[in-house]
C-alpha cells in the first residue's frame, strides 16, 4: 500500500497539474524532495545518506539495491549508468521520513498485529505440509535476507500504511470536468516562433590576457582548480583463495549425502520465463506494446525502435511467483506462454512483459544440482581456511613480518597501487586510478575501493593496517608505502588553460551583453529581429506548431520550452545554450478544438487527477517531512561505489 506509493514515487496528479503544468517539460526529479537545499552532497564516511539523525550505511543501501535490481536482471553498475540507483535511494529516503514520522507520533505496532500482517503475507506461498515458519524461511533464503531485516520491513510499512490513511482521511478526490478539459488545452496547445542564434565564438573582439593578469588570475584560482591534494601509494595484499582452492577436495559421498540431507532445497516451484523492456515514460512502452503486439517485432526490436540507445532491455530471465513484483505478480500468472502484457509501473519505470516460457513444478535432480553443491561446499570449505589463514596474517603482522616475509608462509596476492587522492583518482583528478590497475578486476567490481580508500588516508607513512575482512569478502591487509603532501599544478602547465578560460568568459559575457541589448531595442520597437539578423550576417529562423510533446529540434533545447510556453505571444525571450543564446520572438498560439474524438483523452485526464489527488496530498506531506528531517545523499560514495571513471572525473 503506502510502500508501494513510496516506490512507485507518488510526485503525480490533482496538484501537479494545477502547480505545476509544466511537469512534462523539465525533468523535476526530486524538486518536491529538494526545495530548501534538502538534499546536499554532504555525507562523510561510509553512509550514502543521512536522514534527520538517522544515517544509511552503504551496506545496508547495497542490500537494498542488489535484492530490488535482481528482480529486474541488473547490476547496480547498470543502475547507477541509468540514474535507477538513486530512484531507489530516494525511495529509502521516503520510506525513512515515515519510519522517523511515526516515532515522533508515538505509533506503535502491537505484536499481535505484526504476527497478523506476517501470516496474510506468508500463508499464499505455504505448500501442503509446511509450517509458517518454514515457509517464511524458504521465502527469506530466496530473497537472501535475513528474518529480522524481514519483520522491520513489514513494521515500516504497518506504521506508514497508518499515517497515511490519517493524512488522506476525508480528502475529496472529486475533480471538476472543466479542470480536464483546461489540461487537455494546455497539453496540446502549440506556439509559433522565430529566433536567430548567436554564438559565443563569434565575438573576436576580446583582449588577450598578458602575463601578468594570467599570474594573477591562476593565483585567484589555484587553491580551488590547480591544487594537488595530499597523494598515497599503497601495497594491497590479499589472501589469495586460488591457490588454496588447489588443496581442496570434495567428495562425491559428501555431496550426495549434502543433496540427500537439503532434498527440500532442491524443489522448484513454477517458473515463468519473461522477456522485459523498461520504458521511462507510459507513452513510450504503449509505443513498445502496439509494436510488439501489432507488428509483431520482437520485445527487444520494439524497445530499440522506440526509444533508441536509452532502450532498457532485460533478456529472458526465469521468476517464481514469490519473486515477481506484486504490480505483475497476477497478470504474469494470468499470463499464457507467448502472450504480451503491460504496460506496468515500478520504482524503476513501464514494464512491457512477455511469457516466453512456463515450466513446471518438480525437483531437481542429483546430476542436476551436483556441480553447484561442489560450488558451494568447496567455498564454504575454503571460506572457513581463508578465516583461520586472516588470523595467522594478522599475527604477524603484528610481529613486524613484511608482505613478501607473509607470503612465505600464507598464499598471497600484492597489488601495489599508483599515487591517488582521498576520492581514489590520479594527482590531475581526473581518472579513476582503480580503473588503471589490477585491481580493478581483483577487486569485484571495486566493491573495496571505498574501505582502502578510508583504512588507507588514516594510515601513517610506512605504516601497515591490520587484516580486514574486504566488501568483496576477501581478507587484506593496507600498506602506505608513500606519502606525496600537498602541491600545485605549475603556472607553466595550465597558463594556456587559463588564457583559454579567460577568452572564453569575455566571450560569453560579451555574447550575453549583446544579446540583451538587442532584446531592450525588440521590446521597444526600436528595431526588428530581421533588421538585426542582416546586420549580423545571420537569418532569422521559424518554427511552428512547437508543442509541448514533440522533440524540440536544435539549437532548441528541452528546457527551452518553459521559458517559451510562459512567454506571453509578441513577447521576446533569450534562451541560453551550451555555446551562446537564442534570441527568439512568441509570435503566435493555437489551441486544439475540443471534439467527440477528444473526449476519450479528456475522460483519461478526468479520471488520472481523480485517481491521483489523494496520492498528491500524501506527496505534499512527504514535502513537509523532507523539510524536517533534512536528507544528505553522499554522492561522491555512490559514485565512487558504483560509476565508471568518467562518473568521477571532478572528485565532488
Amino acid at each position: 500500500m503506502v510502500m508501494h506509493s513510496l516506490r512507485e514515487g507518488a510526485f503525480g496528479g490533482f496538484m501537479k497539474y494545477i502547480l505545476m503544468s509544466l511537469l512534462a517539460l523539465s525533468v523535476l526529479g526530486l524538486v518536491f524532495m529538494d526545495v530548501g537545499n534538502v538534499l546536499k552532497n554532504n555525507v562523510g564516511s561510509t553512509d550514502v545518506a543521512r536522514v534527520g539523525s538517522y544515517n544509511i550505511s552503504y551496506k545496508k543501501f547495497d542490500k537494498i539495491a542488489r535484492l530490488t535490481l535482481s528482480r529486474y536482471n541488473m547490476t547496480p553498475q547498470q543502475a547507477y549508468e541509468q540514474n535507477f540507483l538513486t530512484d531507489i535511494l530516494t525511495n529509502e529516503i521516503r520510506a525513512t521520513y515515515m519510519l522517523l514520522e511515526a516515532k515522533a507520533l508515538g505509533i506503535k505496532i502491537s505484536k499481535k498485529n505484526m504476527q497478523k500482517k506476517i501470516a496474510e503475507l506468508v500463508n499464499p506461498s505455504r505448500q501442503e505440509g509446511q509450517t509458517l515458519q518454514q515457509t517464511l524461511d524458504l521465502i527469506l533464503r530466496s530473497q537472501g535476507i535475513r528474518e529480522n531485516e524481514f519483520v522491520d520491513n513489514i513494521y515500516r510499512e504497518m506504521v506508514a500504511d497508518l499515517i497515511t490513511q490519517s493524512v488522506q482521511a476525508g480528502f475529496d478526490k472529486s475533480t471538476p470536468e472543466s479542470m480536464a478539459k483546461d489540461m487537455f488545452l494546455f497539453q496540446n496547445q502549440t506556439r509559433d516562433l522565430e529566433f536567430v542564434a548567436f554564438e559565443e565564438d563569434e565575438i573576436k573582439d576580446v583582449q588577450k590576457p598578458d602575463e601578468e593578469r594570467l599570474k594573477s588570475l591562476y593565483d585567484a584560482y589555484k587553491n580551488s582548480k590547480y591544487k594537488i591534494p595530499e597523494l598515497r601509494k599503497f601495497d594491497i595484499a590479499y589472501i589469495d583463495d586460488t591457490k588454496i582452492k588447489d588443496k581442496i577436495d570434495i567428495s562425491e559421498e559428501k555431496i550426495s549425502k549434502t543433496y540427500d540431507e537439503n532434498i527440500d532445497e532442491y524443489k522448484v516451484s513454477e517458473q515463468r520465463v519473461l522477456e522485459q523492456a523498461i520504458a521511462k515514460t507510459k507513452d513510450a512502452a504503449e509505443q513498445i506494446f502496439k509494436l510488439a503486439t501489432d507488428k509483431g517485432l520482437s520485445i527487444e526490436k520494439a524497445a530499440k525502435k522506440v526509444m533508441g540507445k536509452k532502450a532498457l532491455y532485460v533478456p529472458p530471465s526465469p521468476f517464481r511467483e514469490d519473486t515477481l513484483m506484486e504490480v505483475i505478480r497476477q497478470p504474469v500468472m494470468d499470463a499464457a506462454k507467448g502472450d504480451i502484457i503491460g504496460p506496468f509501473k515500478s520504482p524503476i519505470g513501464f514494464h512491457i512483459i512477455k511469457v516466453k516460457e512456463i515450466i513446471p513444478p518438480g525437483t531437481k535432480s542429483y546430476d542436476q544440482v551436483k556441480d553447484s553443491i561442489r560450488k558451494d561446499l568447496l567455498e564454504a570449505e575454503i571460506s572457513d581456511r581463508v578465516y583461520d589463514l586472516s588470523t595467522e596474517f594478522d599475527d604477524m603482522l603484528a610481529g613486524g613480518a613484511s608482505f613478501d616475509e607473509v607470503n612465505n608462509e600464507i598464499p598471497l596476492n600484492i597489488i601495489s597501487l599508483p599515487a591517488m587522492s582521498s576520492t581514489g583518482l590520479d594527482k590531475d583528478q581526473k581518472n579513476d586510478v582503480f580503473e588503471k590497475s589490477s585491481l580493478k578486476t581483483a577487486s569485484q567490481d571495486k566493491k573495496d575501493k571505498p574501505v582502502i580508500l578510508e583504512e588507507g588516508f588514516a594510515l601513517q607513512d610506512a605504516e601497515i593496517s591490520r587484516v580486514i575482512e574486504m566488501p568483496s569478502g576477501r581478507f587484506a591487509a593496507i600498506f602506505a608505502k608513500e606519502v606525496i603532501e600537498p602541491s600545485f599544478k605549475p603556472f607553466e602547465e595550465v597558463k594556456r588553460e587559463i588564457a583559454d578560460q579567460f577568452i572564453k568568459d569575455q566571450q560569453r559575457a560579451k555574447n550575453q551583453e549583446m544579446v540583451s541589448a538587442y532584446k531592450q531595442e525588440l521590446s521597444s520597437g526600436k528595431t526588428s529581429l530581421a533588421k538585426i539578423a542582416k546586420n549580423s550576417g545571420k537569418k532569422v529562423r521559424k518554427v511552428k506548431k512547437l508543442s509541448l510533446i514533440s522533440e524540440a529540434s536544435p539549437p532548441l533545447q528541452e528546457d527551452h520550452k518553459p521559458i517559451i510556453f510562459q512567454a506571453k505571444i509578441g513577447e521576446y525571450v533569450n534562451l541560453p545554450t551550451e555555446s551562446g543564446m537564442i534570441l527568439a520572438h512568441i509570435t503566435g498560439f493555437s489551441l486544439p478544438e475540443i471534439t467527440k474524438d477528444s473526449q476519450p483523452a479528456i475522460d483519461k485526464i478526468f479520471k488520472v487527477l481523480g485517481n491521483e489527488s489523494k496520492d498528491e496530498v500524501f506527496a505534499y506531506y512527504l514535502y513537509f517531512l523532507g523539510d524536517k528531517y533534512p536528507a544528505q545523499i553522499n554522492y561522491s560514495l555512490l559514485r565512487q561505489i558504483y560509476g565508471s571513471s568518467e562518473d568521477g572525473q571532478d572528485g565532488s
